[in-house]
């Protein structure tokens, strides 16, 4: 017995080395089957979830999918609770005074900041008396992402001290223009916002506002460079700034009546198109 357990040995052992080797085969099989379904899954659902929240339109955005964008805001800032909006340039003032309106947040909370290239550093933040809490950074839509980029360093960078404690910071963004380079075959921006609503391919897409937010900077430009500019855009702007019912006025009238917003704009008569909107539609009301 002995005797031929020994001259068989080798074969029984090899044969028990196959049998486990086959089994094992069989679970890496289905763990990497496992595994590909799983990312597979993921595949699906991230492109799934791109289709639903793609912006289709071609050179602006529908108002139902405007004002559902905004709705997803307003939650996000509702739960997420901050301590002060920062709203970037002409399109993120007008959008975070508006979500703020709606949240019944206060206004002296609100501020606005801005890049200024003829300046050092190239961030400027206006209503900033301290920077601390939950700050939340809003903006209407992303390109490259750069100033965004810019304004976290720069918050990061000046406001990280024992007198000013961050205890978190959030950028929220309506649109991202989803066609810069690709990071193993996923279309990503430079700056990827801690919330956005929808993606585009579309980098002129066009918001309720968009129009008046060229104007603006189309002035500052010719400003800069020594050209004629109309004074009375830099005059809205300004007043924007400060003045946070005004900025609130402008987002309503954008966004209530898109057209004519955008012809108010383009003949110089906004502030009349909003002193109209502001009368009562029935005069003789008041007599009564």
């Amino acid at each position: 017995m002995v005797y031929l357990f020994g001259t068989y040995a080798p074969w029984i052992i090899l044969a028990i080395i196959g049998s486990s080797l086959i089994i094992l085969r069989k679970d890496f099989l289905n763990i990497f089957k496992g595994h590909r379904k799983i990312k597979n899954e993921r595949l699906i659902l991230n492109k799934i979830v791109q289709q639903k929240n793609k912006i289709v339109s071609e050179d602006s955005i529908d108002s139902e999918i405007w004002r559902s964008g905004i709705q997803k805001a307003v939650e996000y800032v509702r739960e997420m609770q901050p301590d002060l909006i920062i709203g970037v340039h002409p399109g993120g003032r007008m959008l975070s005074v508006y979500i703020a309106d709606i949240l019944g947040f206060p206004p002296g909370r609100c501020i606005f900041a801005h890049t200024e290239p003829v300046r050092s550093p190239h961030i400027n933040i206006t209503g900033l008396n301290q920077l601390s809490g939950k700050i939340l950074v809003i903006d209407d839509i992303t390109r490259s992402g750069r100033t965004l980029r810019v304004l976290k360093s720069y918050i990061e960078s000046e406001y990280q001290s024992p007198g000013f404690k961050i205890s978190s910071l959030e950028f929220l963004v309506l649109v991202v223009v989803d066609s810069l380079k690709k990071v193993d075959s996923f279309r990503v921006p430079m700056f990827r916002p801690d919330f956005f609503c929808y993606t585009t391919e579309e980098k002129r897409l066009e918001l309720p506002w968009s129009i008046l937010s060229e104007k603006i900077k189309l002035n500052f430009d010719y400003l800069n460079k020594g050209l004629e500019y109309d004074k009375s855009y830099l005059n809205i702007h300004e007043k924007m700034v400060q003045d946070f019912n005004f900025a609130l006025s402008l987002a309503k009238f954008s966004i209530d009546d898109q057209t004519v917003f955008r012809t108010s704009v383009q003949m110089g008569t906004l502030e009349k198109g909003l002193s109209n909107r502001q009368k009562p539609k029935n005069p003789k009301d008041l007599s009564r």
